[in-house]
């Protein structure tokens, strides 16, 4: 029953919105049928500026995170057991 209406709806679209009735419509009614609402204009603009906001926040973080190293380190707070050598606290 639904696919019925289904095709029968579909079945006359070519007939209700053709090329050749844009091309005849006024400029007028052709820009109001394509036209974005104000609301999702303005919808589109904020998720604009967040996704820009979003990158150059992306950048920083790039920017700033720690470099890989590619050799030990010569020296280090603690000893291979894990407890501050004797010598290096400080307090």
């Amino acid at each position: 029953m639904t696919l019925a209406v289904e095709n029968c709806l579909i079945s006359d679209i070519p007939n209700i919105l053709s090329p050749e009735k844009v091309y005849d419509m006024p400029d007028e009614k052709v820009i109001m049928l394509a036209a974005e609402s104000r609301q999702i204009q303005r919808e589109r603009e904020r998720l604009q500026s967040e996704l820009e906001k979003l990158r150059m926040g992306l950048a920083a973080c790039r920017e700033h995170r720690p470099r890989e190293s590619t050799s030990e380190p010569t020296h280090s707070l603690f000893s291979s057991s894990g407890s501050a050598d004797a010598s290096e606290r400080r307090f």
